[in-house]
């Protein structure tokens, strides 16, 4: 019988407990200074290999049907595409791949359309002003993939 049935705390099943996990991800050292917000990511990046587990245990044990199986295996794609995503996050924070913006808009003036060569052409200018927080970029999946 499944482990994932049990009436009592005794005959529930558990996933690797969290603290587990992170002190996995503990050994990968990250600059603090370079990636704040990481021990959020790492917490939210073991909560979701949690569930994983949870999600492979109920693929492998349960007798499902084919709707609900197809349904946990697209939970079990796109949970591990985000943990992936988060990692390739962290990599990119730590081996300083982001690029500070220095400059962010600030507004958009003098817009005009017009004729040259006989192509419509549009000219704008553009404001900036000096970021205070020194932030960085902020990255899409596929552009960290690439990096």
């Amino acid at each position: 019988m499944s482990e994932l049935i049990g009436n009592g705390h005794e005959e529930r099943w558990y996933p690797i407990s969290i603290h587990q996990i992170k002190n996995h991800f503990s050994r990968y050292l990250i600059d603090e200074e370079l990636c704040p917000d990481s021990k959020y990511i790492i917490a939210n990046i073991s909560y979701n290999i949690q569930y994983i587990q949870y999600l492979r245990k109920t693929l492998n044990e349960l007798n499902l049907s084919e709707v609900l199986q197809i349904q946990t295996i697209k939970s079990f794609i796109v949970i591990s595409t985000s943990i992936i995503e988060a990692i390739f996050y962290l990599i990119c924070c730590n081996e300083n791949l982001r690029k500070k913006i220095i400059w962010k808009e600030f507004k958009t003036i003098g817009k005009s359309e017009f004729l040259l060569d006989g192509k419509k052409l549009k000219s704008e200018t553009k404001l900036f002003e000096k970021n205070a927080d020194s932030g960085f970029e902020s990255l899409t999946f596929d552009q960290m993939i690439k990096k």
